[in-house]
């Protein structure tokens, strides 16, 4: 059997400077105007300049009361 040898000392450390924190980057205030689907409904535009509602009905769903969500409407 070998001798194990004795491992290097490890050094000490430097000093660590002072550590700055960066400012948090100033971002402009976002202006939006909200653009209603028409004078009578309350609801902000979704698509088309329709709120999701009138936007579901023009592509000919049907809101289902009992199930609680839009349906495609048969055509007869």
């Amino acid at each position: 059997m070998k001798r194990r040898t004795k491992p290097e000392p490890i050094p000490p450390r430097e000093t660590e400077s002072e550590t700055k924190l960066c400012e948090e980057p100033k971002m402009a205030v976002i202006k939006r105007e909200i653009e209603r689907c028409n004078e009578l409904c309350i609801l902000e535009a979704y698509r088309n300049g329709l709120c999701f509602h009138h936007y579901k009905i023009s592509q000919g769903f049907v809101f289902n009361e009992k199930h609680r969500r839009y349906i495609k409407e048969k055509n007869k």
